[in-house]
């Protein structure tokens, strides 16, 4: 199930909305609603399983209730009553939150940790540091992995090899932030932060120590070997950022290192 995914879904406005027998047709989704409204039957079990369907469906809650408002007009009664409300969404918040929950923190192209992930963590260090008395600049740094963007290449005048040119460019771009992410795990794998930061850039939340120039340019020749930058051209550069005081200056560089 993809939550969300439908969000033009159905909304006709009232005038457009179809009739037939000379009556308004209840909202898309209700119908189990209507049914129980006219027939007496279960009506909360009916707003819980709209609920549940209107939530896989992508609807908005503000349109549901929207909706649920609708269908007791259209059946002939006043307002829903307190329960019936309660009831849809109760079921349209349990399939959100499944969904929410569901969510991963990482870029799924390349399986790296997302910006925001990566700006918790670093939150994280500064506030162990600042708890122990030490400056996070000596402790911690950035490995920066940058994909360069292919050159340009005359432009041929043919659309159709344009559009061939550019769709060999971002697939050789998908790769190369896959070869990245490959390479940064074989280098870093003590339990290092690894994410995404940009379209270009991975970054690697790294401690300092002795060792790690040598690990850069362990990163650096393993990226070499591996490169497929021969499907666009690029090249890609590695180097070691050093991070700043405080925390709001940490996250204000990686918001450049994103652009």
């Amino acid at each position: 199930m993809v939550l969300f995914a439908h969000l033009a879904r159905r909304r006709q406005p009232d005038e457009n909305r179809p009739v037939a027998g000379g009556r308004r047709v209840v909202p898309r989704g209700f119908e189990p609603m209507a049914d129980a409204l006219l027939n007496q039957g279960e009506v909360e079990a009916a707003a819980i399983e709209t609920g549940r369907g209107l939530a896989a469906d992508g609807v908005s809650l503000d349109e549901a209730f929207s909706d649920l408002e609708a269908t007791f007009r259209t059946v002939g009664l006043d307002e829903p009553d307190y329960e019936v409300v309660r009831a849809l969404c109760v079921a349209w918040t349990e399939v959100s939150l499944r969904y929410l929950h569901g969510l991963s923190c990482d870029d799924p192209l390349t399986g790296l940790a997302s910006l925001p992930h990566l700006r918790s963590r670093l939150d994280e260090v500064y506030r162990d540091a600042d708890r122990r008395g030490a400056r996070v600049s000596a402790e911690r740094a950035l490995v920066v992995v940058e994909a360069g963007q292919p050159p340009r290449r005359p432009d041929s005048g043919l659309a159709g090899h344009r559009s061939v040119e550019q769709s060999v460019a971002r697939f050789g771009s998908a790769l190369r932030m896959a070869e990245v992410s490959d390479a940064l795990r074989a280098v870093f794998s003590g339990g290092e932060t690894l994410a995404r930061a940009g379209v270009r850039r991975a970054v690697a939340l790294v401690r300092r120590h002795a060792e790690l120039a040598a690990q850069v340019e362990s990163l650096r020749q393993l990226l070499k070997s591996r490169s497929v930058t021969s499907l666009d051209g690029g090249e890609q550069r590695v180097w070691i950022e050093g991070l700043p005081s405080s925390s709001d200056s940490a996250s204000l560089l990686l918001d450049e290192l994103a652009r």
